[in-house]
């Protein structure tokens, strides 16, 4: 999977998620190398484990992971021959007990989670082994209970000790040397028991000297008397360290026999923390168990983005079926990019084997790649501008395409002239959809709705949006465009009516569709005759150049030929560009369609503004431009059977629904 999904999808923030409820490093370990499967079989065993997992999570509400400490780097010096310290025998024990403990758990619930259950079977406990660590090593150091030996030892140097004491006290409590003493306690200097004398007095201690002050003034005397009992002590303290060391080596000897197993057995308990890690946060965010569907399609009812918390409108949406392409449109801040997120992160935590949060008959297929293009691709470093970043981005997805991929866009086509953009969005899904891969893409170009509504394999889709709070309700409505509400909401949050209204005017002249030009949907992508055709209709339609001054407006051109249904009119009373929809008739009128509306006009007061031969390619279906989406497709249904209640009127050449 691609790297910048994983960013941009936020993948790694779930993984930390999901780490929390790992009590182990080992466990954390394997969430931090979870990628998505691309194997279905993979993803759906995955999956099961989830819920099983989860299964006895809830049967039980505790699952005994005990000793899952960081042993790997005492197995490791294990296996190079070293003699392991007390506390990584402990650490060893622990776990041996955890693998025990875990065992006798899991065989409770065989048929309940028989997955799960089953791993336990490859563990081997080595009860007795545990045992012998328990009872040799306590408290961080070798037991008196280790063997008769040590025991012995340590009551010896516990004797000598005590003897030790009491001559030194003797020394600190007598009268006699009493005036020769700087301190009266007693100090350990070099393994040697001192007493602090003057140096003027020193005469007067039988002993040798360890050491002074740093000024001189202060002697540290091993009395004679002592001399002979703290040498018997470090023969002692020898015979313990090496009785110690015998029982140290036998244990980590008894540990390296085993070693492959108990290796074995660390990666078992591994992945039960990582499984039961799943079903935790799986249960912590009420997500359910998705199905796996055998096609490459989503099927999400009431998803939930996992990192909005409960409180989100949920999503229902669904692709693959009837058609492989989505264009969702809506206003800004409308929830498009939180829904183009919320899929592809399902899409990546299924192949993960996570549940969704999500309602019942939640399903998606397996994707060998899933990518993305969503927020600001501008690079300084690379100088890179937003629009040649989300290019070069799209064009690392087009050279991926195919089968069993899911590629979502976020303002496709975003970034430069608004009819090369659209022409360029246009072409890349139609090129996604041909190649058989699942897309959904957001926009604001009403060329791209137009462009999906007559597209084979493509659907429209726009985002809820409460038009009085200006909130998103990130409700998906799949079938119908969205309006993007600009003047709408500029007007809502307060911009003076004068400039939205020089905005509505200037935005009443007709635009020209990217539905109508084959040669950017079906050529090559950027290819000098893609350009050369847009430029050619910027030229024809008087477009002012980038940094131009606005030209006045000329004066309406005089036909060279009788009008036809198509040309773009100059209408002077209303002082308003239209497409004509119906020819002059005996009254003298003309239809106009204007703003989405059809207006009657004496045909005197039009004149043509833009032919029809510069606006459309050969051949192109005028019934785009004219006829409502709705009158489209009962047209198209007509054409195909009778529909009970609806009449069809021939006129003018053009069959027209009614």
């Amino acid at each position: 999977m691609n790297e910048n999904t994983f960013i941009t999808l936020e993948f790694d923030k779930i993984k930390e998620l999901v780490k929390e409820f790992a009590v182990s490093g080992l466990g954390r370990t394997l969430i931090d190398e979870l990628v998505p499967a691309t194997d279905r079989r993979i993803v759906m065993e995955s999956i099961r484990e989830t819920t099983e997992a989860r299964a006895i999570l809830d049967a039980s509400g505790h699952v005994p992971l005990h000793g899952l400490s960081d042993v790997s780097s005492h197995l490791e010096r294990i296996s190079k021959g070293a003699i392991l310290e007390p506390q990584a025998l402990t650490d060893l024990g622990d776990l041996l007990r955890g693998c025990r403990k875990i065992v006798q758990f899991m065989d409770r619930f065989s048929d309940l989670a028989p997955v799960v259950a089953r791993y336990a079977g490859a563990i081997v406990p080595y009860a007795d082994l545990e045992e012998q660590i328990e009872t040799c090593i306590e408290n961080g150091r070798v037991s008196n209970a280790a063997s008769n030996r040590l025991a012995k030892i340590r009551v010896q140097i516990e004797t000598v000790k005590g003897r030790i004491k009491d001559k030194m006290n003797s020394y600190i409590n007598s009268e006699k040397y009493r005036s020769c003493l700087q301190e009266t306690f007693v100090s350990l200097k070099d393994d040697r028991y001192c007493i602090a004398v003057k140096t003027s007095h020193r005469h007067l201690i039988d002993g040798a000297v360890v050491t002074s002050s740093g000024s001189g003034s202060t002697l540290f005397v091993e009395p004679a008397a002592v001399r002979a009992l703290t040498d018997q002590l470090k023969v002692l303290y020898a015979q313990e360290e090496a009785e110690e060391y015998q029982i140290l080596s036998m244990l980590t000897g008894e540990l390296a026999v085993r070693l492959q197993s108990i290796r074995l057995n660390v990666e078992i308990m591994a992945a039960y923390d990582f499984a039961f890690a799943k079903a935790k946060y799986a249960r912590s965010i009420s997500a359910i168990e998705p199905v796996i569907l055998d096609y490459r399609g989503i099927q999400i009812h009431a998803g939930r983005h996992p990192l909005l918390g409960k409180d989100v409108i949920p999503l229902d949406f669904y692709i693959g079926r009837d058609y492989r392409t989505l264009l969702i449109t809506g206003p800004n801040t409308g929830g498009k990019t939180v829904a183009l997120k919320t899929i592809g992160l399902f899409a990546l935590m299924a192949q993960s084997g996570l549940h969704l949060p999500a309602g019942p008959g939640t399903a998606l297929g397996v994707f060998r790649q899933i990518l993305v293009d969503i927020g600001d691709q501008q690079s300084i470093e690379q100088s890179l501008s937003t629009f040649s970043g989300h290019l070069k981005n799209v064009i690392s997805i087009l050279n991926q395409r195919g089968p069993g991929t899911l590629a979502l866009f976020d303002e496709i086509g975003t970034g430069t002239d608004p009819a090369e953009g659209a022409a360029l969005g246009a072409a890349i899904l139609d090129d996604l959809c041909i190649a058989g891969g699942i897309t959904v893409a957001t926009t604001h170009y009403g060329d791209l709705k137009r462009f999906a509504e007559t597209r084979s394999g493509f659907r429209n889709g726009c985002m809820a949006f409460d038009p009085e709070t200006l909130k998103p309700l990130y409700s998906l409505i799949i079938g119908q465009a969205g309006q993007s509400n600009g003047f709408w909401i500029a007007k809502r949050l307060g911009m003076g009516q004068d400039t939205l209204d020089k905005a509505i005017k200037l935005v009443a002249v007709p635009s020209q569709p990217v539905d109508c030009a084959p040669e950017c949907l079906e050529g090559s992508l950027g290819t000098s005759a893609g350009i050369e055709m847009v430029e050619s209709k910027a030229k024809a339609a008087d477009l002012p150049k980038p940094g131009d001054s606005p030209k006045p407006a000329d004066p309406p051109a005089k036909p060279a030929r009788p009008l036809r249904v198509g040309d773009s009119v100059y209408i002077g009373s209303l002082k308003e560009h239209g497409i004509l929809c119906e020819t002059v008739d005996s009254r003298g009128e003309v239809v106009v369609l204007v703003k989405d509306k059809r207006i009657k006009v004496n045909h005197k007061r039009i004149s043509l503004h833009i032919p029809y031969e510069e606006l459309y390619p050969e051949n192109y279906d005028l019934d785009i431009v004219l006829l409502s989406k709705d009158d489209r497709r009962l047209q198209k249904a007509m054409s195909k059977r009778h529909v009970e209640g609806k009449a069809r009127i021939i006129k003018g050449g053009e069959d027209l629904p009614r």
